[in-house]
């Protein structure tokens, strides 16, 4: 019979996994196919404004439905290696890469990419959509099918305009241009713009002039000249130069502030301008493609200006005195060095703190030395009263000589004998025999005090009562002891009630060890061995010469790893003893969280039904929270059930909480239902009880076989609203 049961429970998981297989698949064919988009670079990795274009087209990418668009990257090159025989070599490269894949859209940066996917669109990509970015402004009546998007340009005019607003005595303008091979740039168009400005400053031109030569002549610029930088390739001895080094190596050697128009210039020197944004160019290049994946034409969309923004470098407005407020609104200030007070500001401020709180604490002290003086004074007026609070006291009050004899005895002590003061004076405990009192032990007790000149704390039965007995030596001028004074309480009440806490303790004592071993356990086997690893790592790492450079690294990535997976178990540790979203969020929040991760933990699926409740204050929320931690902490370990619910619910007076379970409930001494008789409850319940206790609340267990409820009710009236606003101070 059991065989057959195992069989056909093999037999139905087999069907679910079929079904589940078909259910996926079937998914996947009725799924649409991703857009695909192509980006062609002409410049690699090593140019830096490729990597901020990329990282903004990819970011806008991104924002389309997940598995909706495909996104490929090829660098062609061409600059690098000029000629037939390289473009012939990425024809065939991207025809055989991409024969089997069908783009969407071609997105091209730089005008060599652009050439080249125009003389061969028609072989390898026919038909697909171009979205380019130039450096030379197209010609609109030459404007190719099927394509559209922006250009740089060298707009000398706007960064020019930037500088003479930021530096309005500028009476000469060194323009530099210097072209080695490149198509992209047409001086004549470019500063055709700049004769408008010839009434207001003197033009000197500066064209086609290798770097060194470039650089000797802005050392020694007249006063009130600016340099204007748009396009300078040629190095020392008429070789290729970056434009960015060319830029930075005149910045560095002018005695005049070099303006640019490219953004990633800035830093090298330049002081900055009005500067095409690749941040912004790149946004914007995924914006067209997206809508034209999404069905519009190319032609739809106008060839626009890239857009620009004013950048600067802070500290090349420092060094010419260039001041900020005449920036424009909304300027991007670069490289700013803080002051100290900037820099150390939140440091500055908890210093001063500390010391106020410390000037406080030493005025708090001299307060505190003046009033103990004053008690000292105050101490021998309350002696004289001593008499009169002794006869008045509910407790047992008496003293012996040193021979044991009472040599005074309080009225107290007459009320709990039923013996006038005659029949006490003079004789020992022993002697008076009081009948259920353990004179010898008194009498003990009594000669410890007094051969140790230290007091004695006993306790004793008297009546079907608990006496707790304090026996304290009395000194002579000359240090010896002459009497003792016995002061017995009536902690009969007390006793019960520290019987009754001595229990809840120890199994409170009892749990936090087995937390402690169980999170030393933690510690040792995980976080310790992760240190022990890091530690010898790091030992063998300082062995190793400069040829391991593979094996440090290895070592170091493995140190890494090892930290954090040590700071996550810390930090769970850290969360599970007492999560930092109870006093951020609220209760309804925490209770989330920790549900999250119960689940996760015990296989216990757990629903939450909770009101928007607002804030409680911080003592009902705590309790609510332990409340529902212990609930289920024992529906895990005693009911087997594999669901539970919380439920959370604010009337005006009360906060109701209710953890049910679907399981077998507690165990229990015969046939009793109540929860203070279930069998082995540890302290968990009874805390639970005492919490709720302290807030005037109370704690409600139902179970059967069917399952648990544990319904906790605490009241929000006797100024709970106030406690709400005071934790919400604090």
């Amino acid at each position: 019979m059991k065989h057959k049961r195992k069989s056909w429970l093999i037999l139905c998981a087999l069907l679910d996994l079929l079904l589940c297989a078909v259910a996926v698949c079937a998914d996947e064919v009725n799924a649409p196919a991703p857009k695909r988009v192509l980006l062609l670079h002409d410049y690699g990795q090593e140019a830096a404004g490729r990597g901020i274009v990329d990282q903004n087209f990819q970011a806008v990418l991104r924002s389309a439905p997940r598995g909706t668009i495909e996104f490929y990257s090829e660098t062609l090159e061409l600059y690098r290696f000029p000629g037939e025989s390289h473009d012939s070599l990425m024809h065939d490269y991207l025809r055989r890469k991409y024969s089997g894949i069908k783009i969407d859209v071609i997105v091209v940066v730089f005008d060599g990419p652009l050439d080249f996917v125009l003389r061969y669109r028609d072989d390898l990509f026919p038909g697909v959509p171009i979205v380019y970015l130039t450096l030379k402004r197209p010609n609109p009546e030459a404007r190719p099918p099927g394509t559209t998007g922006l250009w740089e340009g060298p707009r000398v005019r706007d960064s020019l305009e930037m500088a003479l607003r930021l530096q309005p005595n500028t009476e000469h303008v060194y323009v530099i241009t210097g072209r080695l091979n490149d198509k992209s740039f047409d001086a004549n168009e470019a500063l055709e713009p700049l004769k408008q400005f010839e009434s207001r400053v003197a033009f000197h031109y500066l064209n086609d002039l290798p770097v060194d030569e470039l650089i000797a002549k802005v050392k020694n610029l007249p006063e009130h000249s600016i340099v204007l930088c748009p396009q300078q390739n040629i190095g020392v001895g008429g070789r290729s130069i970056p434009p960015f080094e060319a830029a930075a190596l005149l910045a560095q050697s002018s005695n005049a502030p070099v303006y640019g128009i490219v953004e990633t210039w800035i830093g090298g020197g330049i002081v900055g301008g009005q500067v095409v944004s690749l941040e912004a160019t790149g946004a914007e290049l995924a914006q067209i493609s997206l809508r034209i994946l999404n069905g519009a034409r190319p032609e739809d969309f106008p060839v626009a200006a890239a857009p620009t923004a004013p950048m600067f470098d802070w500290r090349q407005l420092r060094r010419f005195n260039i001041s900020e407020d005449h920036l424009p609104a909304g300027s991007d200030v670069r490289f700013r060095e803080f002051t100290i007070w900037e820099q150390y500001r939140g440091r500055i401020i908890l210093a001063a703190v500390i010391i106020l709180v410390q000037a406080l604490l030493i005025l708090a002290l001299l307060f505190q030395r003046q009033k103990r003086w004053r008690a000292t004074r105050q101490l021998a007026e309350s002696e004289r009263e001593f008499s009169t609070l002794v006869e008045n006291s509910p407790d047992v009050i008496a003293r012996l000589d040193c021979n044991l004899r009472y040599i005074y005895v309080s009225s107290g002590l007459e009320r709990a004998a039923g013996l006038s003061t005659d029949q006490f004076i003079g004789k020992t405990p022993s002697e008076i025999r009081l009948d259920g009192y353990d004179s010898n032990a008194f009498e003990q007790s009594c000669s410890e005090a007094i051969a140790s000149k230290k007091p004695v704390h006993r306790a004793f039965d008297y009546g079907g009562r608990n006496y707790w007995t304090r026996v304290i030596p009395e000194f002579a001028s000359d240090g010896t002891v002459e009497s003792v004074m016995t002061i017995s309480e009536d902690v009969t009440d007390r006793v019960r009630a520290e019987q009754e806490l001595r229990e809840l303790t120890g199994q409170l004592f009892h749990l936090q060890d087995e937390e402690r071993r169980r999170i030393a356990r933690e510690l040792h086997d995980g976080t310790a061995q992760n240190l022990f690893a890091i530690s010898i790592n790091l030992a063998k790492l300082g062995q190793l010469d400069g040829s391991q450079q593979q094996e440090a690294h290895q070592l170091i990535t493995e140190c890494v790893s090892l930290g954090d997976e040590s700071l996550q178990e810390i930090r769970t540790l850290s969360y599970l003893l007492h999560p930092p979203l109870l006093d951020q969020v609220g209760l309804v929040s925490a209770l989330q969280w920790f549900v999250e991760g119960f689940s996760k933990r015990s296989g216990i699926y757990v629903d939450v039904i909770a009101q928007a409740i607002g804030r409680l204050p911080q003592d009902v929320e705590l309790a609510l929270f332990r409340i529902v931690q212990e609930s289920l902490a024992n529906v895990r370990r005693h009911s087997g059930s594999n669901t539970a619910s919380i439920r959370l619910d604010r009337t005006e007076e009360e906060v109701v909480l209710r953890i049910q379970d679907s399981g077998r409930g507690f165990p229990r001494v015969g046939d009793t239902e109540d929860a203070d008789e279930i069998v082995e409850m540890g302290v968990g319940i009874p805390g639970m009880k005492q919490r709720l206790l302290q807030l005037g609340g109370k704690l409600e267990i139902d179970w059967n076989d069917q399952g648990t409820t544990v319904t906790a009710v605490v009241p929000l009236t006797n100024g709970a609203s106030h406690s709400a606003n005071v934790s919400r101070g604090r």
